[in-house]
């Protein structure tokens, strides 16, 4: 499969072509037919603006707060005398109405001190105003709180299941020290490491990838403006140059890291250099040291730390499983041959669950990891006043990473590892920046900025989108009277359409996770009716009353309703009539009415990439690399995923890098992917038959016994 070309940037008008070519399906069994792709769409070859930059320019302007007001002291004071009244009328109607007597003593015990009310509504006000005046502080503050919270009690159940497990098997017993209480430990040795952290990836980074150091005089080279922003702001906030260190890797990325300023590390790739100007390497330089002098950098190596360290056990022993059968160990084949079954054994256990982990501990920091990206992006802009600058160095980033994963045909361990650190997410640069050279990129931002569902569907990614980012910082260029780079000022999302529950797009598309509310409506309707029960003296049924695994019971039915209602909508039969063949991956792409929901039947041919072996244990890194762009797969295995790792179960990762013919169905999201139905080798001798249906009854019915188990049993 050709590689895509590279971006021209020369302007020329061409004519957009659509190729379209249909694709006969036979048999597995039949005679082979070789199926080719469709040729590649007409380049479109355009020019960057190069809008100017500011020379005399005032930093912009402190965002807005909501001051503290007069009248939310007024309120307080008022309710301070408005509550007792209130607790005394609530007491009178509880004494008629409630017959559980343990709330209700719980209740008027609380009800008869009502200054403690009062004090934690004060108390709540006083979080509020600190979060309107400090709402990055608060942000970060939150974020560390939620990883504390998270990590002790993930390990805590992991050990509890070990040991669980460990009971049924004949010989081993389990693990005294799993019974223990790990969180003192935990937050021991998550402290050692964020200490060492700085020299810990040093070290593994010379290793991996042969980190050394990147001398000032080899920097002013590339950017004599960085070197100056650098020495300027290190002054003013009165920390020390942090050490900048170079990667010899073609992937453009920058990051930082570190436990505190003065051992705080900007590590840049010779991608990076090599694809960006002198005034946009200063931009991209300013976006980190702005981040080590606001600390947030601190917070962001805690969260990637404590991520990190079940991903480099699931990357490093999935590694030693492919490594393991070439050495020449001095040892007897069988012995050899024994041991490899042993260390894969092993791995085939412990690599999905650790990277399971990863995915785990690295949602509670997505939420600042987008925040910080705004801040990062202004406080560049105050420290150059070149935000045009800026925009082009984010979008050659976007285009040259998805050029490097289409050359190497995976995903390197960095782009993953330090998702969360570098500009721009490599899952949103891999569709976007391979469709470039199709289209001009102005059509690709409406999707962003006008779709009106794209604040929930970016709830999973570690950074805003793109169209976001290119239009604030063209507010930036209006502000000192500056062409914008990317004019992006006319595209506005719509006003959300009346709730209609019957009709709503996004209620159906969440059905799953809007299932669980519903579970404990109905847990509380379960509750009212033994209420009820009770009062009228229908003792049999008394115990329904304020029973807490009823309430845990409904909860995981309630999410298998949500599945269950999802399920068709989802995943529509795919027929000869509803199957767009081989359309080009940008007409896909800026369509801005899209959303996951959708569920378009496509058929698309291109080359199979990502990793392979265990690596890949989940199918997590599949993409297809078509004529018109690379777009993200999701594969399952018919029945369940548990089969991925069953020995003569075929995979996906064993057609890595062949062609092949993909039937699913086309998800837009922040990151577009297709939902696997098929795999389909283009001689037709080998045919992959996706679960995802199957997967999610399977899971439904899963969470439906689990609930009925735990209302039956009343626990565990």
């Amino acid at each position: 499969m050709p590689q895509a070309p590279s971006l021209n940037l020369k302007k020329t008008e061409l004519t957009f072509q659509k190729p379209i070519s249909k694709i006969p399906s036979s048999p597995v069994n039949s005679e082979p037919e070789i199926i080719e792709s469709p040729p590649a769409p007409a380049v479109q070859e355009w020019q960057w603006r190069q809008a100017g930059r500011a020379t005399n320019w005032k930093p912009l302007k402190s965002l807005q707060s909501t001051p503290f007001k007069l009248e939310k002291l007024l309120i307080m004071i008022g309710l301070t005398w408005f509550i007792p009244i209130v607790l005394a009328f609530i007491n009178n109607q509880l004494n008629q109405i409630w017959v559980w007597q343990p709330l209700l003593n719980s209740w008027q015990q609380l009800s008869r001190q009502p200054l403690q009310i009062i004090f934690i509504l004060l108390f709540l006000f006083m979080i509020g105003w600190v979060w309107q005046r400090y709402r990055f502080f608060s942000e970060i503050v939150l974020t560390i709180l939620a990883i504390l919270w998270l990590t002790p009690r993930l390990l805590d159940g992991l050990m509890e299941m070990t040991n669980n497990a460990l009971i049924w098997f004949p010989i081993v017993h389990p693990i005294p020290l799993f019974y223990r209480d790990p969180t003192q430990g935990v937050y021991i040795t998550v402290l050692i490491l964020w200490i060492f952290y700085p020299w810990l990836w040093d070290g593994l980074l010379k290793l991996s990838y042969g980190l050394k150091p990147l001398p000032l005089m080899t920097l002013l080279n590339y950017s004599k403006e960085t070197n100056k922003i650098l020495r300027n702001y290190c002054q003013k906030k009165n920390f020390k140059l942090p050490e900048i260190k170079f990667l010899p890797i073609d992937e453009p990325i920058i990051f930082s890291y570190g436990s505190f300023r003065r051992f705080a590390r900007i590590i840049v790739s010779r991608g990076l250099l090599d694809q960006l100007t002198e005034e946009e390497i200063a931009t991209i330089f300013a976006r980190e040291i702005a981040s080590i002098g606001e600390w947030d950098f601190a917070v962001m190596s805690l969260a990637t730390l404590i991520s990190q360290i079940p991903y480099l056990i699931y990357w490093y022993l999935a590694e030693l499983t492919e490594k393991l059968p070439k050495l020449n160990l001095a040892y007897p084949s069988i012995i050899q041959n024994f041991i490899n079954q042993i260390v894969n054994a092993i791995a085939t256990l412990i690599c999905p669950l650790c990277y399971g982990l990863y995915k785990l501990l690295r949602f509670p920091t997505l939420y600042l990891s987008r925040r910080r990206v705004y801040y990062s992006d202004r406080m560049a802009c105050n420290l150059t006043g070149n935000p045009n600058a800026l925009s082009r160095a984010l979008l050659k980033i976007t285009i040259k990473l998805s050029q490097t994963i289409q050359k190497q045909g995976k995903t390197d361990f960095i782009l993953e590892a330090f998702d969360r650190l570098i500009p721009i997410s490599y899952q949103q640069a891999l569709t976007w920046g391979s469709v470039t050279p199709y289209t001009d990129p102005d059509p690709l931002f409406q999707w962003d900025l006008t779709n009106s569902y794209t604040q929930w569907l970016t709830l999973n990614q570690s950074h805003p989108l793109m169209g976001e980012r290119l239009k604030i910082l063209g507010f930036y260029a209006n502000y000192w009277k500056l062409e914008p780079e990317f004019d992006l000022s006319h595209l506005n999302p719509p006003k959300l359409p009346k709730f209609d529950p019957h009709n709503s797009p996004l209620l159906l598309q969440g059905a799953p996770f809007f299932g669980i509310p519903v579970g404990m409506a109905i847990g509380g309707i379960i509750w009212l009716m033994g209420g009820l029960c009770s009062a009228l003296g229908l003792w049999q049924l008394e115990w329904l009353w304020g029973d807490y695994w009823i309430m845990a019971g409904c909860i995981p039915i309630g999410c298998s309703l949500g599945i269950f209602i999802r399920i068709n909508p989802f995943f529509p039969k795919i027929k000869p009539s509803n199957l767009f063949n081989q359309p080009n991956l940008s007409d896909l792409m800026i369509n801005p009415k899209s959303i996951p929901l959708d569920s378009q039947p496509i058929c698309l041919t291109g080359q199979l990439l990502g990793r392979t072996g265990l690596r890949n244990s989940f199918a997590q890194d599949l993409m297809l690399q078509t004529s018109s762009g690379i777009v993200k797969l999701h594969y399952l295995p018919q029945w369940t995923p548990i089969l991925n790792f069953l020995p003569r179960i075929l995979q996906p990762q064993t057609l890595i890098t062949q062609n092949i013919k993909v039937t699913g169905w086309w998800r837009r999201g922040a990151t577009p992917w297709i939902d696997v139905e098929t795999l389909e080798t283009c001689d037709s001798q080998t045919l992959l038959q996706s679960g995802h249906a199957i997967g999610s009854t399977i899971l439904a019915i899963g969470f439906t016994l689990w609930g009925a188990y735990l209302v039956s049993q009343g626990g565990w």
